[in-house]
């Protein structure tokens, strides 16, 4: 991690409560929004800044257990997460330095809510414990900006 003073990340949160059965169904789901949020961003100077990560989950929040299977094969082990599961939903966290994170994330409800998506939106206190958060519960992770670029992370796109 880089040691140089930063300021503090403002961290937006917006949790779907669609919930779905079919694994390929909530993938798509999944690049559909980050397809509508890129574009959203991307239609607005304001939010050149601004990063985000969408993870999706089976797992209930209370008792997360994570192990990691060999495959015999090159590259980073699998991924397993054990705990009571439960129907598949979406986590999304937009990360910003800038003030107006706010009418950002009402911005994406809005267009989310216009596609049918129920959901629920909040302020998070702690960028760093929110993307901690999903890398713990969340087995399929899209992130995009360059908060993660300058974390040694890759961004799907």
């Amino acid at each position: 991690m880089n040691t140089t003073k930063m300021k503090t990340i403002n961290c937006y949160g917006i949790y779907i409560e669609n919930k779905y059965t079919d694994y390929e169904t909530i993938k798509r789901k999944q690049k559909n929004i980050y397809q509508l949020i890129k574009r959203t961003i991307s239609n607005d100077v304001r939010f050149k800044d601004i990063s985000f990560i969408i993870g999706i989950s089976n797992t209930d929040k209370k008792d997360i257990k994570i192990i990691y299977a060999k495959t015999n094969k090159k590259g980073r082990p699998k991924k397993i997460i054990l705990g009571k599961k439960i129907q598949w939903h979406f986590h999304i966290y937009i990360l910003t330095k800038e003030k107006y994170i706010s009418y950002l994330g009402n911005e994406i409800c809005k267009k989310l809510r216009k596609k049918e998506y129920s959901i629920k939106q909040f302020k998070h206190d702690n960028g760093e414990k929110a993307i901690e958060y999903i890398n713990r519960q969340c087995q399929n992770i899209w992130m995009y900006g360059d908060y993660f670029k300058s974390h040694n992370n890759k961004e799907n796109e």
